[in-house]
């Protein structure tokens, strides 16, 4: 058995593959179930680093131990998110593009991410940069003030600070 975790942050918890492509998930998420085992990946860094995140050909996902694969986010929600994670603490970010969604890396303690669209930070949650520009959005490593730019303003996390 091939056992991968995030290297990341490692508050996700681990996947477990076995030598075939099936994944072992939890048999009671509904969601889970509908995981494309023959294309879930891990959404690795440019220096191939794992992140806290996998997806399909549909969606994102964060992998929660025992509970399986749980949709984070997509184009759209998946029908009947909102009634089975009532009362938890489990949103979904629509509008993502899940074919161009990819990691960036780290810079300054904040993980970047982008798809054709938008850039996202990760805080606690995936949180969309607001006004970011995807095309020329790149990370910063020679200046503590500052995170991440694009060719109309600079970041520090997920802020906007010129």
């Amino acid at each position: 058995m091939i056992v991968l975790g995030s290297l990341w942050s490692g508050t996700l918890g681990f996947l477990h593959i076995s030598q075939s492509p099936t994944v072992k998930t939890s048999t009671s998420s509904v969601v889970s179930q509908s995981v494309e085992t023959s294309t879930i990946k891990n959404i690795r860094t440019p220096d191939s680093k794992d992140t806290d995140f996998y997806k399909d050909s549909n969606y994102i996902y964060v992998y929660y131990g025992t509970d399986g694969f749980e949709p984070y986010a997509g184009q759209v929600k998946p029908s009947g998110f909102d009634e089975k994670y009532k009362g938890k603490n489990l949103t979904f970010i629509t509008g993502v593009d899940v074919p161009s969604f990819a990691a960036l890396g780290s810079s300054l303690g904040t993980h970047y991410f982008k798809d054709k669209n938008r850039v996202y930070c990760q805080d606690l949650d995936l949180i969309p940069i607001l006004n970011a520009d995807s095309a020329t959005f790149t990370l910063v490593f020679d200046d503590d003030s500052v995170g991440a730019k694009d060719k109309n303003h600079k970041y520090l996390g997920c802020s906007t600070v010129q």
